[in-house]
């Protein structure tokens, strides 16, 4: 079977979701090991019977709505690839969001302390310890299966960041402490920088689609209102937080509301920003 032919036929078979065209493509790049472009480059390549049986099994697995990320085992976060697998909730785009609020607060010598709550896969806390090279990162979660999807990760880019960059106070693995336990429970000393994308999903809110039954129910629901993990983590703030310190927690729009009366109610005063999409996804909290 040529490559022109597996992605026709890939293509009809998924034509009931959003994007079959580039599905079908990175899952046949995925076989190859190749980049995407490989495929459209050489569309009479012949692929062998094993090829053709992986990319045939995949793309049934596709059809089912399971999501391409745990499929490939990949999800690109901040520019960054991240290993990803059914333990761990697939960073969305929005989340990006949550790195730049820092980054446009912080220089970018910033040498203080990050930590960041409920990591699961580990994308934020890396992310922030490669764009901070001289800061020093605490990782928390409470699902010790989430733990070692993010240290995989945070070891797959020390291995691709092998020469520390020019303002690194150490190397990657230094200067991240991974840390079992509830919200910011493990935490025995305050950080200067506290980023947390929390579950915030709630059974009548929430739009669970197909994809997002393959998710663990942990990373994206948090009780009768998508509060529960946020309203805890607000009130953990001030033992969490040095004198100057400020957190920032992404949320859902409808929360916004509820999210300035529990900063309030915890002495902390609530600025909000919008993510890509217009939509307000961003609180930053710092002493009022």
């Amino acid at each position: 079977m040529m490559i022109r032919e597996a992605l026709l036929g890939a293509r009809q078979k998924l034509m009931h979701l959003e994007a079959p065209g580039l599905d079908s493509e990175v899952l046949l790049a995925h076989v190859l090991a190749k980049p995407r472009e490989h495929a459209l480059l050489h569309p009479e390549e012949v692929l062998d019977d094993e090829q053709a049986g992986e990319f045939g099994a995949l793309i049934a697995r596709r059809a089912n709505h399971e999501p391409v990320a745990y499929l490939v085992r990949r999800k690109e976060f901040y520019g960054r690839n991240f290993y990803v697998d059914q333990r761990v909730h697939i960073p969305r785009p929005a989340t990006e969001d949550l790195v730049d609020a820092v980054k446009r607060e912080l220089p970018p010598d910033f040498g203080g302390t990050i930590a960041d709550i409920g990591t699961g896969s580990g994308c934020i806390a890396v992310t922030l310890a490669l764009e901070f090279p001289a800061a020093r990162v605490f990782v928390t979660d409470m699902n010790e299966d989430a733990l070692a999807v993010a240290r995989q990760n945070a070891e797959h880019h020390a291995r691709i960041e092998a020469t520390p960059p020019l303002g690194a106070s150490l190397p990657l693995m230094e200067r991240i402490t991974f840390l079992h336990g509830s919200l910011g429970e493990p935490l025995t000393t305050p950080v200067d920088v506290l980023v947390a994308n929390l579950p915030y999903g709630w059974q009548d809110g929430w739009t669970r689609d197909a994809e997002v039954l393959f998710q663990p129910d942990t990373s994206y629901l948090s009780g009768n209102d998508g509060l529960r993990d946020i309203s805890k983590l607000i009130q953990q703030l001030p033992r969490l937080l040095t004198k100057n310190g400020r957190a920032y927690l992404e949320f859902d729009p409808r929360q916004t509301a509820a999210i300035k009366k529990l900063a309030g109610r915890a002495g902390y005063a609530a600025t909000i920003t919008r993510d890509m999409a217009g939509f307000e996804r961003i609180v930053r909290l710092a002493a009022s």
